[in-house]
């Protein structure tokens, strides 16, 4: 295999019975992929294979890991094994999050739509002055899709992903009255403590890169908003680890979730190189702040393995 250029994309690390989000990688698959970048791929740094790009020469076979949002599983069950087969990674953090007792908002919304035994027929929220409204029918003999409650969640998702993140997290409540439900403690969806941030720093095999304060979808928040978000995310994580953070990765990272404002201010906050979430190569091509990415969902050894060979032959 002769693949070059490939950041891997992860978000967690842990044995979840249920993973709707498609966002956890069991302990034992990530070892699996580990051992397959150790065996095909050269692990290199995100900065040593951004170097390399500016350099005009990705080095062969160069494969980086990658995590984003701050998952406090990234210390707990994602270093020891990066540690083990000693293999380097950026963990891009959601500054705001970093010590706090709270779940990301869209795992409170899974929880709440996936979690009670009965749901109410009808939700009606109103989302940015405009209403929606869904139903939901758990009978098993109306199974259809359009009314299932993993269909009301992509829904829900797809109208709240665009708002501020405080917005969000409001209407995510409203879901939770109308479940019948009450924030449950974050439990193994917690996010890294300060001290743990500080210890895979100090560590040495994991980088700290920045992801925004609060994880909005910057190409739909204005451009001070947008410079708010990304500097102080920058200056946050750099009082906490006490070094340069030279590195950054859109939220949600699709094309349209960031915007030629988003790259400049990137850029004019300090930042040298900045990830997305599109599948393809680094080269020596590359935008160095518009790097490709391959988003790993759960799957064995062989499963990462033909999907490294399917972006080969691309």
């Amino acid at each position: 295999m002769r693949v070059t250029g490939v950041v891997l994309l992860y978000h967690r690390v842990a044995d979840e019975a249920d993973d709707p989000l498609e966002l956890a990688v069991s302990r034992q698959h990530f070892d699996e992929h580990m051992a397959v970048v150790r065996r095909v791929g050269r692990p290199c740094s995100l900065a040593a294979m951004v170097a390399g790009a500016r350099a005009g020469r990705v080095p062969r076979r160069s494969m980086a890991v990658t995590f984003d949002d701050g998952y406090a599983d990234v210390a707990t069950n994602a270093a020891p094994i990066l540690e083990r087969h000693g293999i380097p990674a950026t963990a891009y953090l959601t500054a705001a999050m970093i010590g706090t007792d709270e779940c990301f908002w869209w795992d409170r919304l899974a929880s709440a739509v996936l979690d009670p035994p009965r749901l109410p027929d009808a939700l009606e929220l109103v989302v940015g002055g405009r209403a929606h409204q869904w139903h939901v029918t758990d009978h098993d003999e109306a199974d259809r899709w359009e009314h299932s409650r993993r269909w009301l969640l992509q829904a829900l998702q797809a109208v709240l992903r665009p708002l501020r993140t405080g917005e969000s997290v409001a209407l995510v409540a409203q879901v939770e009255r109308w479940a019948g439900r009450t924030p449950a403690p974050p439990g193994a969806r917690r996010t890294l403590t300060e001290a743990e941030v500080r210890d895979l720093a100090d560590g040495g095999l994991v980088d700290i890169g920045a992801h925004t304060m609060t994880h909005p979808q910057l190409s739909a928040i204005d451009p001070d908003e947008q410079a708010d978000e990304i500097v102080r995310s920058k200056q946050r994580l750099e009082a906490m680890v006490g070094r340069p953070v030279t590195t950054f990765a859109y939220p949600y990272g699709d094309r349209a979730d960031y915007d030629a404002g988003s790259v400049r201010c990137v850029r004019e906050a300090g930042f040298t190189s900045a990830c997305a979430n599109v599948v393809g190569r680094v080269s020596r091509r590359s935008d160095p702040f518009a790097l490709p990415r391959v988003h790993v969902s759960d799957c064995d050894g062989d499963g990462l393995l033909a999907r490294l060979r399917r972006i080969e032959g691309a």
